[in-house]
């Protein structure tokens, strides 16, 4: 039983090791991509990841995504969206491993916050109220 609980714990650590390291390595390719997106309008930014092959992504992200940009408004929050199977050196560009993938620029054009999965909209109103867009 103590060398089962030890296993388990070991699996565990390096799972998270690996995690945290995944996490590390996109937040700085997503740094260096964001450098030459677009910050000329200077209002945050949603950068969205998605895929036709993704149900979630077409079916409950997306939706989510274009409810916020309503509330937002155009004039204080921009949306762009690529399709991974139309653009993949853009999502390798920006280290995308999982759909959607959703990244929050503020108006310099700085990575506050990245979400990989699904992001439901009371996190998105959290992550956006913390950039001060309200």
């Amino acid at each position: 039983m103590y060398v089962r609980l030890m296993i388990t714990l070991a699996v565990m650590a390096v799972a998270w090791a690996a995690l945290t390291l995944m996490r590390r390595r996109q937040g700085i390719l997503a740094n260096r991509a964001s450098q030459g997106f677009n910050t000329a309008s200077n209002i945050p930014a949603i950068v969205y990841f998605w895929s036709e092959g993704c149900s979630v992504c077409k079916g409950t992200q997306k939706p989510i995504l274009e409810r916020i940009l309503g509330e937002y408004g155009k004039e204080r929050l921009t949306l762009t969206a690529y399709n991974i199977d139309e653009a993949p050196e853009v999502a390798k560009e920006w280290g995308v491993r999982t759909l959607p993938t959703t990244f929050l620029l503020d108006s310099a054009g700085t990575i506050r916050h990245a979400n990989n999965g699904l992001v439901v909209p009371e996190s998105l109103r959290k992550q956006l109220e913390q950039m001060i867009i309200l």
